[in-house]
């Protein structure tokens, strides 16, 4: 009884609104605020339903989601770090795997120095994870590019 409310709120005018709708959605039924959110990915939107696309990516993506994180600013991408871990976690192809790893290590590289003292430690604990959880799937081989990497 929700879903067609927040389907038809996904679409509304207020990026706050629509963000809001875009995520309850998102509980209900991934797969279509993933349709939404690639339609609403091809406009000029801000603010909560910016982050709220973003976080339907990292959830539900697909092989597009690659390309959503890749265009996110420097702040964008760290506020997205956690689901887009999660979403690697998901991530069966292997080269698809090392190119999103890469772009973790990239992010970790674009931080200013002044605050990668903060910053890395979080980002290696997220990589970490990550190599923890594909060695437990049986995945040695991508759990052992991240702990190559991080060294």
């Amino acid at each position: 009884v929700y879903k067609d409310l927040f389907m038809q709120a996904a679409n509304d005018s207020s990026y706050s609104v629509a963000g809001a709708a875009l995520l309850a959605l998102n509980e209900l039924d991934g797969k279509e605020a993933l349709a939404i959110a690639k339609k609403l990915a091809k406009e000029e939107t801000k603010g909560r339903l910016k982050a709220a696309i973003n976080a339907v990516f990292m959830k539900n993506g697909d092989e597009t989601t690659y390309e959503i994180f890749d265009k996110l600013s420097l702040q964008e991408k760290f506020g997205s770090l956690t689901g887009f871990v999660e979403f690697l976690g998901k991530e069966t192809n292997a080269k698809n795997f090392t190119g999103g790893v890469d772009m973790l290590l990239k992010l970790k590289r674009e931080i200013p120095a002044s605050a990668r003292q903060q910053t890395d430690p979080f980002i290696n604990m997220q990589l970490k994870g990550l190599a923890d959880k594909k060695s437990a799937a049986g995945a040695k081989e991508l759990a052992d590019y991240i702990l190559e990497k991080i060294k």
